[in-house]
C-alpha cells in the first residue's frame, strides 16, 4: 500500500482500465494517478471484451482502423 495522494485512482489493469489511465494521463497531464492491479496487466475481464472499442482516433488510419475492426467483431458476434 500507498501512503501517496493522487488525483485519480484506477482499479484494474485490463485494456479498460489502461485506456482510462491513457485518456485521464492524455487529458490531464498534470494530474497523478495510480493504477491498482492484483492479476497480470491486461488479464482479467479484457479477454472477454475484445470487440470494445473507443473512438479517440487522432487521424484518418485511425479512424479507419476502428471501423475496420467493428465490423469485423459485430460480424463474429452476429454468427454466434
Amino acid at each position: 500500500m500507498t501512503d501517496e495522494i493522487y488525483d485519480l485512482a484506477i482499479v484494474g489493469a485490463s485494456v479498460m482500465g489502461l485506456s482510462a489511465a491513457f485518456i485521464a494521463a492524455s487529458n490531464r497531464p498534470r494530474d497523478r494517478l495510480v493504477i491498482f492491479e492484483r492479476d497480470i496487466v491486461g488479464a482479467g475481464a479484457s479477454r472477454f471484451a475484445p470487440g470494445i472499442q473507443f473512438n479517440i482516433c487522432r487521424n484518418e488510419r485511425e479512424r479507419q482502423l476502428i471501423n475496420h475492426s467493428s465490423k469485423f467483431w459485430q460480424g463474429i458476434s452476429s454468427r454466434a
